[in-house]
């Protein structure tokens, strides 16, 4: 009887979890055909999206937000353009070699081989999509920390901000255009600062909006200031060409630079000479501070590898990982737990920090081969492919979350949340076109031809310097590059620069020809 008893009971228990069972699925049903009718929020809707796939068993609701988030965008549309001074005023090549928003996002750097910073107000190119930059009057090719002419310089006034760190607006306001010139469709900079040789990096500082930093093929790293148009600060420690440069989002008088020298230095705002030297032994092609850790640096080098160092013991690295087949162009921190690595084996890598830290290699990126696989494997995460990258630097920008989704994702320092489940990449190409990722997918978003793009003349012979990695000799000889480039029979034109603009879910580009183009994913 006793045994009946507990049969009955666990049949009803069993009927009564159907029953609860199929009401909850008739619920969830109701909900989904809701949360998809007509007259819900599109598609494209991430609040829509994000209901929907709640509603989905566990094991699959991941899967599902990486594909609406894949599938969200499926082109490029431009949004502003600025022309090569080149195409309007004439002269040597305008190849423009990197491309840096301010705090703010207000206002973008770009320099290059033109030997010149150009900053333009970001709304200005937005404005006038079919506009084009011409610089002011810049007659001088080798004055050092010389602004334009003051016409169109940032002087006296007030921008909002803190006191001693904001950008002051001149007389004539920022981003001069049509209406300040009498001159239909031009953008012009609102400051331009010469240095005396080609322009390899620029960077903004986060914390004082005015601070510009640069780089230089002669290994000069420069501090500006922008308000005044004047240089700060020179460091020359540097024997070559120096390819990157870096302020730390969390102590902000610190930056770092890389160089062909095999080295980087750390440097301070408040001395001549650098802090720290860290001795890579190949050259170093891009270095970038972590957005969460103050002492963590990733260093992406010629020698195929991935270093990240501590800069409390700098004697040696922390991980050393040969992690591609050729040259690590550029280094990028996707969030404090995450490092998005380009190189010239046409491909970008996904790593998992903490998992670049194993016991199987050491300095020099020694261990067995097997332990050395292991480690690898085990690190990254993913690998993306699409776009074309055998010899030159084109570009690598991240964005941590959703498109325009403003720096919800970020704090004030920069840092993102490293919990986050998937996030857009941004790079060039040298066929000449502008590649994006999602982190969940190994092929490509949608690419943006910059042929298709450009209004006018484009030079298709190419321009000067890009990079052009990627050599048998691994980077051995790279001073003979302007020479190689420069020329007549160089290269055809290829993307050269990307940067996101995170408040506008923008991509800021430019191109070997100098074209500078800004695209929103639609």
């Amino acid at each position: 009887r006793h045994t009946q008893e507990q049969q009955q009971q666990r049949h009803t228990q069993e009927q009564q979890q159907q029953r609860h069972t199929q009401e909850q699925q008739q619920q969830q049903q109701q909900q989904w055909q809701g949360s998809s009718s007509p007259s819900a929020a599109g598609p494209l809707d991430a609040s829509a999206a994000a209901a929907g796939t709640q509603l989905l068993p566990g094991f699959l609701q991941g899967f599902a937000e990486d594909l609406w988030a894949y599938s969200r965008y499926s082109s490029f549309a431009v949004r502003g353009v600025v022309r090569a001074a080149a195409d309007v005023l004439g002269g040597g090549s305008a190849m423009v070699c990197a491309a840096a928003f301010d705090r703010d996002e207000e206002y973008v750097a770009t320099a290059g081989v033109s030997k010149r910073i150009r900053i333009y107000e970001y709304a200005a190119i937005t404005s006038n999509a079919n506009g084009f930059a011409v610089s002011g009057n810049s007659s001088s090719e080798d004055g050092a920390g010389s602004s334009s002419n003051g016409l169109y310089g940032i002087g006296s006034g007030g921008l909002a901000g803190y006191p001693g760190a904001g950008l002051r607006v001149g007389q004539q306001g920022l981003g001069t255009t049509a209406a300040a010139t009498g001159v239909e469709g031009m953008v012009y900079p609102v400051l331009e600062l010469s240095s005396r040789s080609r322009l390899s990096c620029v960077a903004w500082s986060s914390y004082v909006k005015a601070h510009v930093a640069s780089s230089d093929y002669e290994g000069v790293v420069q501090l500006w200031d922008a308000n005044t148009g004047s240089e700060l600060m020179q460091f020359e420690e540097h024997a070559k060409r120096a390819w990157a440069v870096d302020f730390s989002r969390l102590e902000p008088t610190r930056l770092v630079s890389s160089s062909d020298d095999g080295t980087v230095k750390l440097w301070s705002v408040h001395q001549d000479s650098s802090v720290a030297t860290l001795q890579l032994h190949a050259n170093v092609c891009s270095v970038q501070f972590s957005p969460e850790s103050p002492n963590l640096l990733a260093c992406g080098c010629a020698n195929y590898r991935i270093y990240l160092y501590d800069l409390r013991q700098t004697a040696q690295p922390l991980a050393c990982v040969p992690g591609h087949r050729k040259a690590v162009s550029y280094v990028r921190w996707l969030n404090g737990n995450h490092l998005v690595s380009a190189s010239t084996d046409n491909t970008l890598k996904l790593w998992n920090v903490p998992r670049m830290l194993p016991a199987g290699t050491n300095a020099a990126g020694g261990g067995s081969s097997r332990d050395v696989g292991a480690a690898v494997a085990a690190a990254c995460e993913a690998t993306y492919t699409g776009h074309t990258n055998e010899r030159n630097f084109i570009g690598l920008a991240v964005l941590p979350g959703t498109p325009g989704a403003g720096l919800s994702s970020t704090n004030s320092g920069g840092s993102s949340n490293s919990s986050i489940p998937g996030s857009y990449l941004v790079c060039g190409s040298e066929t000449n076109e502008v590649y994006a990722y999602h982190t969940s997918m190994p092929v490509p978003v949608t690419a943006h031809d910059f042929t298709a793009a450009v209004s006018g003349p484009s030079n298709r012979r190419g321009g000067a310097l890009g990079g052009y990695l990627g050599s048998a000799s691994r980077l051995r000889d790279l001073d003979a590059l302007s020479e190689l480039a420069e020329g007549p029979g160089g290269p055809g034109n290829f993307v050269s620069c990307v940067a996101w603009n995170r408040r506008q879910g923008t991509v800021v580009a430019a191109n070997s020809a100098g074209h500078i183009r800004v695209l929103e994913l639609v």
